[in-house]
């Protein structure tokens, strides 16, 4: 039977508000839900997930010392400097030239000398559970803001239980002002000092490096309480390289010269058998394109490839200490044996979008909506040509 004076089918009209109904349900379904899905998929976004781990034992943390401030007060006023770390690197007289130095041999003069100017002993403890730990080797870092960093490496694991020390002891010969203030103390792993030689880090939440800066006290000794957190990031690229391979070959590739490291990535020199950079001229090239034009590529040899261990600073205090001229007590150890692993996931991963994708297809084919709403205009359908068939008898009898 047709629709009165138009000649279209009740199961026509039927198909075409169903058609019409399952196009206007898949716009909304592909707007508010599809779409969504499919760019944060594409996307790769990822978040962390945590959890605890009992550990027995740990990693003993390397400790990175810097000085403050960073540069010896006696050294300075023979360049005419301010009381800064700084301020040769924007020296534009290069007023170290008139002594016959380099940049870099003016940064290595201005800086704390280890061996020279101090030195960094391991403590026996006499108390609690001793660690019987040694030092590995203790390296320059240079640093933008700290000047001179020394990083006392560790490689060694014992019980969470262990409390371990250090004495960091200068030169009694020392003229008194060249004596630091205060010492800025980072507890590090192995790969996540880096960003330190320019405060710079891709991942700052999970990888900024806590500092303890406290007074250079000869009678007080610093305890610190540290905890150990154990962090995982998914692979970023397939060939897993260091940061400080990353960063020599970024040096290799800049289109300056002569080619040089600019006083920071002092640690790839050795890699690279870059010289250091003589000048401003020489340093203020590298650094733009390092912290300018290249920067993203920088912040791609941050970025860490698989697990690194961060220390937390639970607390710290000062005790009564022996008394000896230009040395002070440092002393760590672990709160808790719980360890904290973060590890990043994809906030979608490709099961997950499948099954989000098909269970978006379930509920869009399978319920109702689409169903109830089929069955409604079916009625009303019906209805509505029964009624029109009404009218037609009574139109044609009358």
């Amino acid at each position: 039977m047709t629709a009165y004076g138009y000649g279209i089918s009740e199961r026509n009209l039927g198909f075409f508000l169903k058609a019409l109904l399952f196009l206007i349900l898949s716009i909304v379904l592909y707007k508010f839900n599809l779409n969504p899905e499919i760019q944060t998929y594409r996307q790769a976004g990822t978040t962390f997930s945590t959890h605890y781990e009992v550990s027995e034992m740990i990693q003993v943390p390397n400790i990175l010392i810097c000085m403050q401030p960073g540069v010896k007060k006696s050294v300075t006023r023979k360049y005419g400097y301010k009381l800064d770390e700084t301020y040769s690197l924007y020296d534009t007289t290069e007023s170290y030239k008139s002594f016959n130095l380099s940049l870099w041999e003016a940064y290595n003069d201005l800086g704390y000398k280890y061996g020279e100017d101090f030195e960094i002993h391991v403590k026996d403890v006499q108390w609690y559970v001793k660690s019987d730990i040694k030092i590995k080797s203790i390296e320059k870092v240079a640093t933008i803001l700290h000047g001179m960093c020394y990083l006392v490496v560790i490689d060694q694991q014992i019980k969470f239980s262990s409390y371990w020390g250090f004495q960091l002891a200068f030169n009694q010969s020392m003229e008194p002002s060249d004596v630091p203030k205060q010492i800025d103390i980072f507890v590090t792993s192995n790969d996540t000092w880096y960003g330190l030689t320019l405060n710079e880090w891709p991942y700052r939440k999970s990888l900024y490096l806590e500092d303890n800066l406290m007074d250079f006290d000869p009678t007080k000794r610093i305890d610190i309480g540290i905890s150990q957190t154990e962090v995982k990031f998914l692979e970023n690229n397939e060939n897993v390289v260091s940061p400080s391979n990353c960063f020599a070959k970024l040096l290799m590739d800049l289109n300056c010269t002569p080619q040089c490291f600019p006083i920071i990535f002092n640690f790839v020199s050795s890699e690279t058998d870059l010289p250091a950079c003589k000048n401003s001229q020489e340093f203020w090239c590298v650094m733009l394109n390092v912290w300018g034009a290249r920067k993203l590529e920088f912040i791609e040899c941050l970025k860490p490839n698989g697990g690194f261990t961060i220390y937390e600073t639970l607390f710290s205090n000062k005790k009564a200490n022996e008394f000896i001229d230009n040395a002070m007590d440092i002393y760590f150890f672990v709160g808790s044996n719980m360890k904290q692993i973060k590890e990043e996931i994809l906030v979608m991963d490709l099961a997950g979008f499948i099954g989000s994708i098909g269970g978006a297809f379930g509920l869009f084919f399978g319920f109702s909506f689409l169903g109830c709403c089929a069955d409604v205009i079916d009625r009303l359908v019906t209805r509505l040509y029964r009624l029109l068939t009404k009218c037609i008898k009574f139109q044609e009898q009358g």
